[in-house]
């Protein structure tokens, strides 16, 4: 867990990934409200843990105005599929929101957008930084996504784009190895 306080603005933040719980508590150090930090952490996480979150899963959250005091509920589940008429999946099993029709946004970004719209105080590229950051530069595969990729590596195999992140030059990323450049690279 990552706990600051600057000036008036204090919070706390607690993932399951270090890095999205560093995106978050940096969303807290620029300004950010607690929704643009479970915004950032959010994000962090569908690149540190492409297995477990993506973009085209749901999102749920409660989210308590403090000025007011008022509880707002935020369910994004669902929905796009649906109407989309998309039944298919990625290879980890997840809704496969890149294919939707254009028009229709994946539950989480949509769920996304209406929590900014509930307190949110950053711009989305600060937002979505530090996961934008992780993705171009490469972070340790965890050791849940290096099971999933061997798990999965048929599959990920058939996709180009999965198969350069997950399996450069043939093999599946090992626990702590980084995701994104070249295995000559890595050692």
């Amino acid at each position: 867990m990552t706990t600051h306080t600057q000036d008036d603005v204090s919070g706390s933040i607690a993932t399951s990934h270090h890095l999205a719980t560093e995106a978050g508590a940096r969303a807290l150090r620029e300004g950010g409200s607690a929704v643009d930090a479970a915004i950032a952490a959010a994000a962090a996480l569908c690149v540190v843990y492409p297995n477990n979150v993506a973009l085209g899963g749901d999102l749920v959250a409660l989210v308590r105005s403090p000025e007011e005091g008022h509880l707002h509920q935020r369910d994004r589940t669902g929905r796009s599929g649906r109407i989309a008429g998309v039944h298919a999946r990625d290879p980890w099993g997840c809704p496969a929101s890149a294919r939707h029709r254009h028009h229709h946004r994946a539950g989480r970004t949509q769920g996304w957008a209406a929590l900014a719209d509930t307190g949110g105080n950053l711009t989305w590229s600060r937002r979505l930084e530090s996961a934008v950051s992780y993705a171009r530069e490469g972070v340790p595969t965890a050791l849940s996504v290096s099971r999933a990729i061997r798990e999965h590596q048929q599959v990920l195999a058939q996709d180009e784009g999965a198969a350069e992140i997950f399996l450069p030059e043939g093999a599946p990323l090992q626990e702590g190895e980084p995701s994104g450049s070249p295995r000559s690279h890595r050692r």
